[in-house]
């Protein structure tokens, strides 16, 4: 993503372009990218029959706030580490996760399940616990006293 500014000196102005220092990484994009295209697969299985590239990742854009070139960058990440099985139509180029990008993407979402217990389900267990220890406490010196 880059941007265009303004810039003046000595009363000339210049455009420079200003790098989005905010952009999304390589392999996060290629991430989106991914599951898109598997999310495809999963409706249609025939690289003839399939939306094309532009078609299935456009709404990526939108949601995420990346451009062609941040898409580009990712796909080209995707065809070195052999992630994706692609096919050049005359409508356009379909791809989808190659056997390597679902093995890829079922470790990720493996990965992702094992990590399970974050830090704030953490804090709201040990609150429960907390509560549960004090209620105890009160029930037993109600027995004890009564």
């Amino acid at each position: 993503m880059i941007a265009i500014a303004k810039v003046a000196v000595d009363g000339q102005f210049f455009e420079k372009p200003l790098l989005n220092l905010m952009a999304m990484p390589t392999e996060q994009i290629a991430l989106l990218i991914l599951a898109a295209l598997k999310e495809e697969w999963e409706h249609d299985q025939s690289h003839l029959t399939c939306r094309t590239e532009s078609e299935v990742l456009g709404p990526l854009k939108s949601k995420h706030k990346i451009e062609d070139c941040d898409i580009d960058r990712g796909i080209n990440f995707l065809v070195s580490q052999r992630l994706l099985s692609a096919v050049n139509r005359k409508d356009g180029r379909a791809s989808f996760p190659s056997e390597l990008g679902f093995n890829f993407l079922a470790l990720l979402l493996a990965a992702k399940k094992a990590a399970g217990w974050t830090l704030d389900r953490r804090l709201v267990l040990y609150g429960i616990i907390l509560g549960l220890l004090t209620l105890i406490a009160g029930l037993v010196t109600l027995y004890i006293q009564g």
